[in-house]
């Protein structure tokens, strides 16, 4: 076999394309712009075992939600404080927040605040049977059977046909 002819063109000769350098790491919560820590929660998320699978943007998601919650939970918490000439925020103005607002007390209804004391102003149950005890005769016999009930020495009991020998 005869050698082939080389054409008057020369091949191009590829060059080697110089690498790109990394791009630095860039954590999920600060590519969606959150404060929370995205993958922490996705940690938990896996180790709680809420679910087999989980998807990516999921904890992305909750880290957002519950951002959005404190942020809330924080502003209403600063205006009780502001409201009460503070500058520091406590547990109570925290419950204060909370119970205040219908949606969050409504999310937060089985929660127990430690350090926040009570809510003002009682209970509605408590003051409505305060209000019906106080506004009964003394002379009433709802009174008086309770008194008898309890032991009370100074209310006089009146006899009745048993007591005095004679049978109804």
């Amino acid at each position: 076999m005869p050698p082939k002819k080389q054409s008057g063109t020369k091949k191009a000769t590829k060059t080697k394309k110089e690498p790109t350098p990394p791009r630095p790491h860039v954590a999920a919560q600060t590519r969606a712009e959150l404060l929370f820590p995205v993958g922490r929660i996705a940690r938990y998320l896996r180790k709680g075992r809420y679910a087999q699978r989980l998807g990516k943007n999921s904890a992305v998601f909750l880290a957002a939600v519950m951002e959005y919650i404190v942020a809330e939970v924080i502003e209403l918490a600063g205006n009780q404080a502001t409201s009460q000439k503070r500058r520091r925020l406590n547990p109570r103005h925290i419950m204060l927040a909370i119970r205040s607002d219908e949606e969050l007390n409504r999310l937060f209804s089985e929660v127990t605040f430690a350090s926040s004391g009570v809510l003002p102003g009682g209970r509605p149950v408590v003051i409505d049977m305060e209000e019906t005890n106080n506004n009964e005769d003394p002379g009433s016999a709802a009174s008086s059977t309770r008194s008898e009930q309890n032991g009370d020495p100074g209310t006089e009991e009146t006899s009745g046909p048993e007591e005095n020998g004679e049978e109804p």
